[in-house]
């Protein structure tokens, strides 16, 4: 089986899965958010030259670097709105939208993954991003479902948009795997599907 949405590789070194359709992405956890991630690439394309692989820096000058000496299926993973429990179970906040829209300015027609968790009230300048550039792929990664806010909403909004915006694709992986196996006619509500299917696992983590 494919696996479209595997972080292979990073600062925990490298596990590679012997399917040569499997979409690579580095393991840029958002506790490390300002460390260069350069290295990382370099050394798994380096080892494994024709794998399938997604690119993002730590900023827009690093992410023109690595797609300038590489050669990238797409961009991403790249966090734009994101809430979470930090180490001290402290709840932290995370926004970075203008990440987004320099990404979308770059010369490129490459698809951009992003995470960004929805509720029923943030989502809109996300929208506008995806109506004014409709010459770009977006991947909304885990269906913009996270572990706090309700997963009901998120899909509710995600395929909504969806059936707005043919530029947009949904990826079911991480927590939204364990929502559709607990809501599996919600798939049915899809009406344009498109979709891509990934475990989210890590080089540490094969769960």
């Amino acid at each position: 089986n494919s696996d479209f949405h595997y972080h292979g590789f990073g600062r925990d070194g490298i596990r590679y899965l012997e399917n040569t359709s499997t979409l690579y992405f580095v393991d840029n956890h958002i506790k490390y958010k300002d460390e260069s991630l350069y290295k990382y690439f370099e050394n798994f394309i380096s080892k494994y030259p024709n794998s399938n692989y997604c690119v993002i820096g730590k900023d827009i000058n690093e992410t023109k670097r690595l797609l300038n000496d590489f050669n990238p299926v797409g961009i991403g993973e790249v966090k734009i709105y994101k809430k979470y429990y930090d180490s001290d179970n402290i709840m932290r906040e995370y926004s970075n939208i203008e990440f987004l829209k320099e990404l979308c300015k770059l010369d490129n027609d490459l698809p951009i993954f992003l995470h960004y968790d929805i509720t029923t009230y943030n989502y809109h300048t996300l929208e506008d991003i995806i109506k004014y550039n409709q010459n770009r792929k977006f991947v909304l990664c885990h269906c913009g479902m996270n572990e706090i806010f309700n997963k009901h909403v998120a899909w509710d909004v995600s395929r909504k948009l969806q059936s707005k915006y043919s530029n947009l694709w949904l990826d079911v992986s991480w927590v939204a795997i364990e929502y559709f196996e607990n809501n599996r006619k919600n798939l049915s509500n899809l009406d344009n599907c498109r979709l891509l299917l990934g475990s989210y696992n890590n080089s540490l983590n094969q769960d």
